[in-house]
Parts: C-alpha cells; structure tokens; sequence
C-alpha cells in the first residue's frame, strides 16, 4: 500500500499535468490560480525532499518547478493587481495599466513557455516518484513535528514586521506538510493548525498591499500626463497606504494572542 506522501505526490503529479495540458487551449485566471496551487504543494514537498536527500538529489526538478512556478507567477500578479484596481473603481489607471501590460499577449507567451517545458517535467516528476516512494512514513513525520517546535518557538519571539514573510513561509511549509503525515488527531494542534493558517493568511494580505505599493511606485515616473489617470493613482497610493495599516494591525492582533503550545493532534487535510 502507498504511503500518504506518495499518494500526495502522485496526486500533484497528476494535477499540474493536466493544468498544463488544459493550458495548450486556454488559461483562465481559476485554473492559473489552481495551477499555482498545485505548485506550491510541490515545491514545499521538495524542499522537505532537499532537506532529507541533499540538494544534489532535487536540483533538477526544483529548478524547472521554480522555472515554472515564476512565469506563472507573473502573469498572476498582473491579474491581481488590475482585479486591484477594478475593484477600487480606478478605471482610469486601470485602463493604462492594462494597455501596457496586455494580459492575452503575456498569456500567450506563457502558453508557449510551459507547452516546451511539459513533456521535461513530466520526466522528472516521474523521475522523482521512486525517491518519495522509498521515503520512510516516519521520516516526513518528524520533518513535520520539527516544523511545528520552529513555529511555537517564534511566536513565544514575538517576531517583528521584519520577520513576517519568513514566518509565512514557515507556516505554510508546516500547513503543507500536514498534508503528508499520519497522526492521531487531537484538540490542540487543530487550534494550532486553524491559527497557523489564519496568521499566513493575514501576512499574506499584508505582504500583497505592500507589492500593490510597490507597483503603484514603479508606475509613478512612466504614467501619462492626464489629470485624470494622476488623480486615479493618487487615490491608489492613499487607498493602498490604509490597507497596509489595516493588514499590519490585523497581523500584529493575532501575533498578541498566539495558541498556546504544547498539545498534539492533527487535524483534516485542508490545503
């Protein structure tokens, strides 16, 4: 019988195959997002595999996923950030972001890119289902188990602004990992599971008004000269200031009132 890390494995491997096929015709942005999904949950799987086997062992695959992982990722940070400002009713930003970044060419050339990487990660990703496959049950459960001490140890830290990304991307490797393992549930770390992926989630949001930020900066020396597009960024900038303090607060609240460490359980996979 496989193990549930195999059974993972293989149920990424099918996923991404089929995204990528279903990108020959078309990519929406639901099934971009779902995509991207699907790539998190494997590259977070092989980090644990580069952890246990050596870097040497993933190099390869890790690189291709990663290849993959950052041409889809442009595309939806283009997505994003104009659902951004439709959303806020700037129409008139949104109108001269969108003529000079033109989301059906970006698409098409993305189509292009992942159709000449398919069939090479297929390969390695088929490669690469023996070593998950010989991987020992006990070995991600302690992977997972070291995650979580990390995770109680920082929060009794009180990490500051500073760390917030680098403890998002713990959380989520840990959130990940339960995916993987085989325990008993209990009480007390489904609290800490429900909270550790409530805190990544905030910091996530956080960490999204700080790029939209960003972008807005870059765009400020190449927008045209019209009252009206200037007077839409303006109102960005003020829109987006307030959603960094909102996001920064909602994060700092939860960081105030952390679970309480030291109970065991697992609970549903989620992710």
């Amino acid at each position: 019988m496989r193990s549930k890390i195999e059974r993972y494995y293989l149920q990424r491997e099918k996923n991404i195959l089929l995204h990528l096929r279903e990108f020959e015709t078309a990519i929406s942005e639901t099934t971009l997002h779902d995509f991207r999904v699907e790539l998190k949950k494997l590259r977070a799987l092989l980090r644990f595999l580069q952890e246990v086997y050596g870097k040497q062992e993933v190099r390869r695959i890790r690189k291709a996923v990663d290849a993959v992982f950052q041409e889809a990722g442009a595309l939806r940070e283009q997505q994003l950030f104009l659902l951004w400002l439709h959303t806020n009713r700037l129409g008139k930003l949104e109108k001269t972001y969108a003529g000079e970044h033109r989301v059906p060419e970006i698409s098409g050339a993305l189509q292009q890119v992942l159709k000449a990487i398919r069939k090479k990660l297929s390969a390695l990703l088929d490669q690469h289902r023996k070593l998950v496959a010989t991987t020992a049950q006990a070995v991600p459960e302690a992977y997972s188990t070291k995650l979580k001490h990390r995770i109680e140890k920082q929060l009794s830290q009180k990490p500051t602004e500073a760390e917030w990304h680098e403890l998002r991307k713990l959380l989520k490797q840990w959130l990940y990992s339960v995916s993987w393992i085989e325990k008993q549930r209990s009480t007390s770390l489904s609290e800490l599971y429900r909270f550790s992926d409530q805190l990544q989630q905030a910091i996530g949001n956080w960490h999204d008004a700080i790029h939209i930020h960003i972008t807005l900066l870059t765009m400020k020396g190449h927008l045209p000269k019209d009252p009206k597009v200037q007077k839409d960024h303006a109102a960005a900038l003020q829109k987006v200031a307030i959603t960094i303090k909102q996001t920064a607060t909602a994060v700092q609240q939860l960081l105030e009132h952390p679970v309480p460490a030291g109970k065991r359980s697992l609970p549903a996979d989620t992710l």
